[in-house]
């Protein structure tokens, strides 16, 4: 097959487009580099394509295919495995900007334990890096994605660089007194959402459908906060469609390129960098670089440790407990939509105590009043008795008093989950493809047990009522989801300070090639309680600084 070469050598090459290759994109870019970015997915224009504001009916299925336009877990012709007996959900953005088109927004610094495990839970593995390494790019991070928040001076949840608070939900208030009763710290969630016009974009319209892209540019997304700028100020290449099939090295065996399949046409290309910048997702990034083989790296590029798509980890999600706050049964409809889910949460509270767990979880917040979607009714008729008329008339009396507690726990990797290469897959472009093994341990039951304990205890607290799910034989211990369900998966191309036990040093350099940079969540060593969209900002705008300290 003939393969078309670009003669350019750009400054840089940046492969993924979320939330670590808008960052380094705009980092590079704004010094002067001259930079290209692939996409696996088609454009998108946020002011065009986004589906904001249409109500259900508007969409196929009455609903069911509302946020399609942005991935899913199912990507036709691009499969993936799961090792026999076990579960993962692997939800992938193949479009332009990734997940940040739809994220949560959820923005939470790592706390300075969360970076010493071992040393503090004798489980789990130390970072390379402190707090104090990535303090100044949190705060960076923060202006530029725009997180508002309140300064607490709670030692689990750092503070950071804040634009004014959301005001809580009605239905927040009541947790909020019940959460104070119990000893749980309830505060204004920290999330990349504008509360006042900054970043010349204008403060959020509580429209609510943030999980369908914000039109206006009013919460963070790589697309208008990065990648648009970044093409205005014409140091951008931007080529979507482009499937990256592997790193390209040369006799010595240091990366050069790209190889990419034009999913368009078919056509395999070569784009050429003195750079190579991969953000395009701990599992995409771990096949890419596992497909990278050259007599050099036989195993794969970055692989000599032997340690390259080991340590996945997703972050604990349970299913959440659902509850009626009777205070709010049948009273006047407001507009309160406000952000998509919640504007508090709770952050880890029991850190100066003994768990019969390691690490820590926070808990999160859902309610009150917002568009019906699919589902909305079996909701109902899953608590409420009658029919017709009666069921009607019930439904609307309930409606903004149930109130539903989520979370997510901090994991730890273990060597029974990890990714490699499945010999028998094969993408629509010919592409290897991936056999992902996942397991949940003691620890992680252990603790999801203990949020359900505490998810109980605070809508009773609360005044509520607690609507325990009906028992069933597929419901997972403690209530946990299967892995990949909060969407953060992380590691696989693990930082360390040897290569022996690590994939890259602890500015996300591979050892084996350091003019390859990852900038997405594969370098981390755990999976904190923090969502880790901010941490993946921090940690890529500190490897770019470090790409333009050794010149390009």
């Amino acid at each position: 097959m003939q393969v078309a070469r670009s003669p350019k050598v750009f400054d840089a090459v940046v492969v993924g487009s979320g939330a670590g290759g808008g960052t380094a994109v705009q980092r590079l870019t704004g010094a002067g580099l001259d930079v290209a970015l692939l996409e696996g997915g088609p454009s998108l224009n946020p002011s065009t394509d986004y589906r904001s504001h249409n109500w259900p009916y508007e969409f196929d299925d009455r609903g069911r295919s509302m946020n399609a336009l942005l991935g899913g877990n199912q990507l036709p012709g691009e499969p993936y495995s799961v090792a026999a007996g076990q579960e993962f959900q692997w939800w992938r953005a193949r479009v332009l900007g990734g997940r940040t088109n739809n994220w949560g927004r959820h923005s939470y610094r790592m706390a300075e334990w969360d970076f010493r495990c071992r040393d503090r839970y004798d489980y789990g593995d130390n970072w390379p890096i402190a707090y104090s390494d990535l303090a100044p790019y949190y705060s960076e991070a923060e202006r530029l994605m725009g997180v508002c928040g309140t300064k607490e001076g709670i030692p689990s949840l750092p503070d950071g660089d804040f634009l004014p608070p959301m005001k809580p939900k009605c239905h927040e208030v009541l947790l909020g007194k019940g959460a104070r009763k119990i000893g749980m710290p309830m505060i204004p969630i920290r999330r990349a959402v504008l509360t006042r016009n900054a970043l010349g974009r204008p403060a959020c319209h509580w429209c609510g459908a943030c999980n369908r892209g914000c039109m206006t540019g009013s919460k963070y997304c790589s697309i208008q906060y990065q990648i648009d700028p970044a093409l205005a100020g014409g140091n951008l290449t931007l080529l979507t469609d482009s499937m990256a099939r592997e790193v390209l090295t040369d006799s010595s065996g240091e990366a050069i390129g790209i190889s990419y399949i034009d999913t368009r046409t078919g056509e395999e290309k070569q784009i050429r960098g003195k750079r190579i910048v991969l953000a395009a997702s701990s599992i995409e990034t771990a096949r890419l670089l596992l497909n990278s083989h050259s007599p050099h790296h036989p195993q794969g590029l970055g692989n000599s440790s032997g340690h390259l798509g080991k340590h996945l980890t997703d972050t604990i999600a349970v299913e959440g407990t659902f509850g009626l706050l009777p205070q709010l049964l049948d009273r006047p409809r407001v507009n309160e939509d406000g952000v998509h889910s919640g504007h508090v949460m709770i952050p880890w509270w029991k850190y100066d105590r003994k768990n019969e767990f390691a690490g820590g979880y926070h808990i999160e917040v859902f309610g009150g009043y917002a568009m019906p979607l699919l589902g909305t009714a079996a909701d109902f008729a899953n608590t409420l008795p009658g029919h017709g008329k009666a069921f009607k008339r019930s439904a609307r009396e309930h409606f903004g008093a149930y109130v539903r507690l989520g979370t997510a726990g901090e994991s730890f990797a273990n060597e029974k989950s990890f990714v490699e290469i499945d010999p028998n897959g094969k993408d629509r472009w010919g592409i290897p493809t991936v056999k992902i093994h996942f397991e949940w341990t003691e620890n992680d039951y252990l603790m999801a047990e203990d949020i359900q304990t505490e998810f109980r205890n605070l809508i009773e607290a609360a005044g509520g009522k607690v609507y325990e799910p009906p028992p069933s034989a597929k419901r997972r211990r403690g209530g946990i989801q299967p892995g990949g369900a909060h969407i953060h998966e992380l590691g696989t191309a693990r930082m360390g300070t040897h290569r022996e036990d690590s994939v890259t040093n602890p500015f996300g350099q591979l050892w084996d090639s350091p003019n390859v940079s990852v900038v997405d969540g594969s370098t981390f060593v755990t999976n904190p309680d923090k969502n880790p969209t901010l941490t993946i900002a921090a940690l890529c705008l500190r490897a770019c600084d470090r790409i333009l300290e050794e010149g390009a």
